[in-house]
């Protein structure tokens, strides 16, 4: 499974990035469980991460931080890294599905549980649009 399992507590920050970085391991758990949160969270009918409603935002980090520990002095600087993080992966996240799936007329339904008909629906119709042809 794709989630970081157990409590991680992050020790240090990259200073140029933000990224995690000590102890050894946790950059990668953090991934995991943001990819994870974003599948779970994020409907991929939003066409953008400003149309997240901010209540779902601030759920999203407190999944997180319930497996993955920051401290006190680098909060701030932590949730603005992860915020941008989940932006990126909701943006991959709906490109791969574009492209394993609506460019090759399949449905996700077997590997993707959590996605509705409807908002499956929705998504295709996004995606097939004439507007989106052209952005494409």
């Amino acid at each position: 499974m794709n989630k970081a399992e157990g409590i991680y507590e992050v020790t240090a920050l990259d200073p140029r990035d933000g990224e995690l970085i000590e102890p050894a391991g946790v950059n990668a758990k953090w991934w995991n469980r943001c990819g994870k949160v974003v599948r779970d969270h994020c409907k991929i009918a939003w066409q953008d991460w400003c149309q997240v409603p901010n209540g779902r935002k601030d759920d999203m980090w407190a999944d997180i931080t319930a497996t993955i520990r920051f401290q006190l002095a680098n909060l701030e600087r932590s949730k603005k890294v992860t915020m941008s993080t989940l932006n990126h992966i909701f943006r991959d996240y709906k490109s791969k599905l574009n492209c394993q799936y609506i460019k090759k007329n399949r449905t996700p339904f077997d590997k993707h549980g959590n996605i509705s008909q409807q908002e499956w629906d929705e998504f295709v119709e996004q995606k097939t649009s004439s507007a989106s042809e052209g952005a494409q």
